[in-house]
């Protein structure tokens, strides 16, 4: 029997010592929950900002510079709040107990990968669109 053959065996008649990662588990789960509340919470009160200026710039003054730059803060915010909680994905995958799990994630990540670069190309147009 060779010594990685033995490991699940000492596990097996030794729970206490998976006690130390149960411990290491659950505070990686309770980092990843912490951290992807800051990315709803970001996303959020951006929203929140965006829509107070816009109905300041609908009574106030109608410039579309005014509207362009609200659009611009509230998609750097987003893809600010997609960063946290992609953050918060890639915690999650170390404690993923099986590929199944780690395969959804990867997708999942993918997926706002992708909305966050078609937002960065968005905010690049709108930078463009209020310098010129």
């Amino acid at each position: 029997m060779t010594l990685f053959a033995s490991i699940p065996a000492l596990f097996q008649h030794s729970p206490e010592l998976l006690k130390p990662l149960t411990w290491l588990d659950k505070s990686l789960t309770i980092i990843k929950v912490i951290i992807s509340v800051c990315g709803a919470l970001v996303i959020l009160s951006a929203a929140l900002m965006a829509f107070v200026r816009y109905v300041k710039w609908r009574f106030q003054a109608f410039s579309p510079l005014n509207l362009s730059k609200i659009r611009l803060d509230f998609g750097m915010s987003i893809i600010l709040g997609l960063e946290f909680i992609v953050a918060a994905d890639v915690i999650e995958t170390t404690t993923a107990p099986d590929y199944y799990s780690v395969g959804i994630l990867v997708v999942v990540v993918g997926i706002r990968t992708l909305l966050s670069l078609s937002l960065n190309k968005e905010i690049a147009d709108a930078r463009v669109q209020t310098q010129a």
